[in-house]
C-alpha cells in the first residue's frame, strides 16, 4: 500500500447487532430510527434497514449494504 487510506476502497456489507438491557429496548427503538438516516444519505449506501428479534424483543439487527 502506497497511499494512506488506499485499503479502504473496498466495499463491505456491515451488521450491527443491538442488544438492550432490561427496560431499554424503548429507548433503542426511539433512538435506532434516527440513526439510519445518516447512514443511507451516505454515497455508496444501498441499503440500511432495522429489524427487531421475535423470540427476544430486546435485540435488534441493522444490516447495511
Amino acid at each position: 500500500m502506497s497511499a494512506a487510506g488506499e485499503f479502504l476502497t473496498e466495499e463491505y456489507p456491515v451488521s450491527t447487532r443491538l442488544h438492550a438491557r432490561a427496560g431499554n429496548e424503548k429507548l433503542l427503538l426511539d433512538v435506532v430510527p434516527g440513526t439510519l438516516g445518516p447512514v443511507r444519505g451516505e454515497a455508496k449506501c444501498l441499503s440500511a434497514q432495522e429489524f427487531r428479534a421475535v423470540n427476544d424483543p430486546r435485540s435488534f439487527l441493522i444490516p447495511s449494504l
